[in-house]
């Protein structure tokens, strides 16, 4: 090992990269869990979250039922903030007026909890005051109906439900200069909007209460006691979020490593393959001295287990120290309450197993060809008798065969060892694997979030009102200097039920001729049909909605509507249900009305003249009469895509890793190419072709296997970047692969480059080969 130092680190390097990867995120995975269970815990996150109907009722048939350990019923508002010289969206959290509630506490992280007796008084949600610079004591103005109304904030807190600040379970992604939460009593709440005021109920289980048993049990009690709407804790829209994050590190966690304990399996397989048959005549002798097989089988065993060891225990301690540094990157980056760090030494174990079992398995076959040798024949050192002939390539291309000596040569040498060429061929095709894979998350992302805000929905901004929409306040908004066309619209919170479920959605009426969504880029109609709704692809799995079949929409607040599904679309992000104005307008009307100019409900989408000052138009929008707020959906892109840098960050490391896996795969094939025709190079040599010309065959060589494995390692890659991004797509993202056409020839070039970069130390022993030591001891 010592004599090939640089071969063995290669693929030490190679393994401890592979348990570093797997050791970092499932340390991270296990952290963060434990983060989240540890903030939900101390801060008694709801299990179960019932709305509309008869939420009072509902909460106290579900206070008598067996494992429930609290319930809490609170006022919340959807309502809009004046806040650093902007207004926003906002939602309006009750809470007891006495304190903290039992369900759903709050952590104060700066400032204190309002007073009993503080009226005025509120808690905002850390994400917006940390966004906008708001300290205890600075003042907050709220956009209701009745008029502004001052607020005073005493603390900067945290909630269990917004550790991700999701609005929604359809609106996943927000940002703080959009969209910011509050807390106060709930008094205040309830006069903040009176007609927009709600109830929920929030329920905690007991300790060690199966959580399953009680979703299902509590959740039917709810329904039977008039209540319209139960969430569990699964589909809370912060805790899904998050949960989607945690599957991607769990996946991570296996497939990854795997790629690179592969790989260096391989490259353990063809070094002690080379080193045994190198050592054919040493072995020979000692079997015929009476060395025991299982003695010699044991020692190059050894061999495996050697570099499994120093790699995987290496890998362990720094994959350790890198899920440390990652969990606490992530928690700062999304403002997690808790961050749980701690050793787990069942990862670092099964690491270093994974090691160990990868090297023995590598060094079997090797091993195993060492104890079968024949000793006679093993120590005459023979080459065994044989003939040459054509490669598969001259075969195949005649004309090749026409070619000067020295690449037919190269052609030929390509198949004589077809283990070390396959073995440089898998390589090639796991590094394009894992680099596809990385690189296509990166792709898929761009371009989604790309076709989402520039493609599907084409409005500029949305303005949420605090006063009925009607036609003045439409041409008031639509005179705004810089505004090109403003649009009615409106959502409706409404769940979903169809023959194989129910899902809480959102309703989104749009003029019939919008031209704020785009529906064909998702598949669907070039319009919204006259009747009925457009619904996203993912309900038809969750509650059996397909083309031609009706769906009904429950409301909190209002009987049942039922519509028959159109079209399907497969939109990125969210799944919503979508109708024309005329069309719900008809359907709601039948089902006793709909009040689509209620504030809360109508708002107006808006686009812009081209090279508009986007704050200025935010400004100007914001001070029409009767708008509450305004967002802007292009720096809500913008922040979204700001926001990623840790996803960035992580591909960027992938891609990393990839090319030092390809580079020590090539340079060990390469090394091994030379030092088992070491004999044949200086006999080329002693033939007159200078070290030169040597070098040119077998780096001729080596880039022919390269770019022959291209090919099946791009379409491998590919596939498996499509089944890596299939794997996170949910009814809150559809992450369906989108890759742009030069990230194939990128990777390509990518791999030729580490290809020839790794043959350079192989060329530089190529040019010192020492001619007379080698015919020497072949001579021997």
């Amino acid at each position: 090992m010592r004599a090939h130092a640089g071969q063995y680190l290669a693929v030490v390097a190679v393994i401890s990269l592979g348990i570093t990867l797997f050791a970092a995120s499932s340390d991270a995975f296990n952290n963060l869990t434990s983060s989240y269970e540890r903030t939900y815990e101390r801060l008694a996150f709801a299990d179960l979250t019932v709305r509309g109907g008869s939420v009072e009722r509902a909460a106290d048939a579900l206070a008598a039922q067996r494992g429930v350990e609290a319930v809490t019923v609170r006022t919340v508002t959807e309502t809009s903030l004046e806040i650093g010289g902007a207004a926003i969206s906002a939602r309006a959290v009750g809470m007891p007026a006495d304190g903290q509630p039992a369900v759903n506490r709050i952590d104060v992280l700066r400032g204190t909890f309002p007073g009993p007796d503080d009226e005025r008084g509120v808690v905002l949600d850390r994400h917006v005051a940390e966004h906008f610079g708001v300290d205890p004591g600075d003042g907050v103005v709220v956009r209701s109906p009745n008029g502004p109304v001052a607020l005073v904030v005493r603390g900067i807190g945290a909630s269990p439900e917004y550790i991700w600040p999701a609005r929604s379970r359809q609106e996943i992604l927000t940002t703080p200069e959009n969209f910011g939460v509050l807390y106060a009593s709930n008094r205040l709440v309830a006069t903040l909007d009176p007609k927009a005021a709600a109830h929920e109920a929030l329920v905690k289980y007991e300790a060690g209460a199966d959580r399953g048993v009680l979703d299902a049990r509590l959740a039917a009690a709810a329904r039977d006691a008039g209540a319209l709407e139960v969430q569990a804790r699964a589909e809370q829209p912060s805790n899904a979020a998050l949960e989607e994050d945690l599957k991607g590190f769990s996946e991570l966690s296996f497939l990854f490593p795997l790629l690179f304990l592969g790989a260096a399996g391989m490259a353990t397989f063809v070094l002690l393959g080379r080193l045994v048959r190198s050592q054919r005549p040493i072995i020979g002798v000692l079997l015929a001295n009476g060395v025991p097989r299982s003695r010699v089988l044991v020692h190059y065993l050894s061999y495996g287990v050697a570099l499994g060891l120093i790699g995987s225990v290496a890998g362990a301690l720094v994959g350790a120290l890198a899920g440390w540094a990652v969990t606490g990157l992530y928690t700062e980056a999304i403002s997690v309450p808790d961050t749980v760090v701690r050793p787990h030494p069942a990862t670092a174990a099964i690491g270093v197993g994974f090691g160990l079992l990868m090297g023995l398995a590598a060094a079997a076959a090797p091993a195993l060809a060492a104890i079968r040798a024949n000793p006679a024949d093993a120590m005459r050192a023979a080459t065994p008798p044989g003939h040459g002939r054509a490669s598969l390539a001259e075969r195949a291309i005649p004309p090749l065969q026409r070619l000067p000596a020295r690449w037919r040569m190269v052609l030929r040498g390509i198949e004589r060892s077809p283990r070390r060429s396959l073995s440089m061929a898998a390589g090639v095709v796991l590094a394009l694997i894992l680099i596809l894979a990385s690189w296509g998350m990166l792709d898929t992302t761009q371009i989604l979030l790309a076709r989402q805000f520039d493609e599907i929905d084409r409005q500029d901004a949305s303005l949420a009102l605090s006063v009925r929409l009607d036609e003045t306040l439409l041409e008031n908004v639509a005179a705004v200097e810089g505004v090109a066309r403003a649009e009615r619209a409106a959502r409706i919170a409404v769940i979903a039920e169809g023959p194989d479920g129910t899902y809480a959605t959102e309703l989104r009426v749009l003029e019939a001729e919008t031209q704020m969504h785009e529906f064909a880029p998702s598949g669907g109609p070039e319009r919204l049909p006259a009747d009925g709704v457009v619904a996203g692809s993912s309900l038809q799995t969750l509650v059996g909605a397909t083309p031609g079949a009706p769906v009904t929409l429950r409301r909190n607040d209002g009987p049942p509507v039922d519509a028959q599904v159109r079209a399907l679309v497969d939109e990125p992000l969210g799944t919503y249900v979508y109708a024309s104005r005329p069309a719900a307008v008809a359907a709601f009307a039948e089902a006793g009305g709909a009040d689509l100019s209620a504030p809360g409900v109508a708002e107006i989408l808006v686009r812009y003249e081209p090279g508009v000052d986007r704050d200025a138009m935010r400004a100007r929008l914001a001070d029409v009469p009767g708008v509450a707020a305004v967002e802007d959906a292009r720096a809500f892109y913008e922040s979204v895509r700001g926001a990623l840098g840790l996803f960035y960050a992580f591909v960027g490391v992938m891609l990393g890793f990839g090319a030092l896996m390809a580079f020590a795969l090539i340079f060990n094939t390469t090394m091994v190419n030379l030092a088992e025709r070491s004999g044949e190079l200086a006999t080329l040599r002693a033939l007159g072709l200078s070290s030169a010309q040597v070098s040119r065959l077998l780096a001729a060589e080596s880039m022919t296997i390269t770019l022959v494995a291209i090919i099946p390692g791009l379409l491998v890659g590919y596939l498996a970047a499509a089944g890596l991004m299939r794997s996170y797509s949910s009814d809150l993202f559809a992450f369906d692969l989108e890759m742009r056409p030069t990230t194939p020839l990128f990777s390509a070039l990518a791999i030729l480059a580490v290809s020839f970069a790794s043959l350079l130390p192989a060329l530089r022993a190529a040019r010192r080969v020492d001619i007379g030591r080698v015919v020497r001891e072949r001579s021997l």
